[in-house]
């Protein structure tokens, strides 16, 4: 059966309005944050890509809380999610955040474990930017935007959390970072992907691909995985012993018995990123063109804190990284929620229709 959604689950989603004003970076402060991720060279080697003028443009929308397109600084795209584009996939799903296009598939295959893990099954993340999407992705510069990308979903699929939560008193970088590695619960629960303990288990493929890029890659691709990961099921596996003492693995002759991968603590990634003197969700390329440095923050619906990550080349002060991260708490967990709203309900108009057609490319 194949299924097909068209949300418009997240139309201009509106967090609160309060002012995030912040002193201009200063990296040679003591206790400021300076470690780098994705985009820190790039950035600055892609100021050239913007004019002077065009620059300062961006500074002032956001400075007056009317940015280019006409949002509030704490306001993101319209977002349109499709899920059940690929019927060979066990599960995809496809994400337009503005013209941001993302579209991810994912297949499961049986493997064997991880001497380290011998109960739980294996991820493998990927993910290919089409040269066309942006003028970042011709030649090498690709390669390691994929690779940063890539490795940035497996942290957050494979990271535990639970304990930051409970850390939003506390006035200290160190004590952030400590608060998010405390956590005890696991992002993608990896053991229910068990076969055979020790022999055989599920692997996981999460394959991506960018169609196009406006800016906001982090949090499309995690909003478009976790869709992936709602609809993938798993088929039914008969296990029996053989005379030679292994066990033997049959799957299930009924393509309906199946099981699904819980997503219920799966979290998202929310970018807020520092334009002049206040901080921005949901950054177009223009806005990230010109953005001094940008804090990844990996959340779920009940507002745990899974990874923290910085990029760009100006520094954090610790006092604004605690209100950073309770903004950050509040737009993923009603990302998550409103994310949720519309993936069940196109799971019921799908057992009410289970022929729909598919629009576009996706058709052939």
């Amino acid at each position: 059966i194949t299924k097909r959604t068209n949300q418009h689950f997240l139309d201009r989603l509106s967090s609160t309005s309060s002012e995030m004003s912040t002193s201009s970076p200063a990296s040679s402060q003591p206790g400021i944050i300076q470690n780098s991720s994705m985009s820190g060279g790039q950035i600055s080697e892609a100021k050239g890509a913007i004019s002077q003028s065009e620059a300062a443009y961006v500074r002032a929308s956001v400075a007056a809380d009317v940015r280019s397109d006409g949002r509030a600084r704490l306001r993101f795209r319209p977002c349109v999610l499709e899920t059940g584009l690929l019927p060979q996939a066990n599960g995809s799903a496809r994400l337009r955040l503005g013209d941001t296009d993302v579209l991810v598939s994912v297949k499961l295959e049986i493997g064997e474990p991880l001497l380290s893990a011998p109960d739980c099954g294996r991820l493998s993340v990927s993910v290919e930017c089409c040269p066309s999407a942006s003028p970042e992705f011709e030649g090498r510069g690709a390669a390691v935007v994929q690779a940063e990308l890539a490795r940035a979903m497996e942290r957050l699929l494979l990271s535990g959390g639970g304990g930051a939560r409970r850390s939003a008193g506390h006035s200290t970088v160190g004590a952030a970072a400590a608060a998010v590695a405390a956590g005890s619960g696991s992002a993608l629960d990896l053991r229910q992907l068990c076969v055979v303990h020790g022999e055989q288990v599920w692997v996981v493929y999460v394959d991506a691909m960018v169609m196009d890029s406006d800016g906001n890659l982090f949090d499309a691709l995690s909003l478009c995985i976790r869709a992936a990961l709602f609809q993938t099921r798993i088929p039914a596996i008969k296990v029996f012993p053989t005379a030679l003492g292994t066990m033997e693995v049959e799957l299930d002759d009924d393509p309906l018995a199946c099981t699904r991968i819980s997503v219920e603590n799966m979290p998202v990634f929310v970018s807020l990123a520092r334009i002049g003197a206040h901080f921005v969700v949901d950054t177009s390329i223009e806005e990230e063109l010109v953005m001094d440095v940008r804090l990844l923050v990996g959340v779920n619906k009940q507002g745990d804190f899974f990874t923290l990550e910085k990029g760009g080349f100006a520094g954090l002060e610790p006092t604004s990284v605690f209100r950073l991260l309770s903004i950050a708490k509040q737009i993923g967990r009603d990302l998550i929620v409103e994310q949720d709203k519309a993936l069940l309900n196109e799971e019921k108009k799908v057992e009410r229709e289970p022929h729909l057609d598919k629009l576009g490319f996706f058709s052939a």
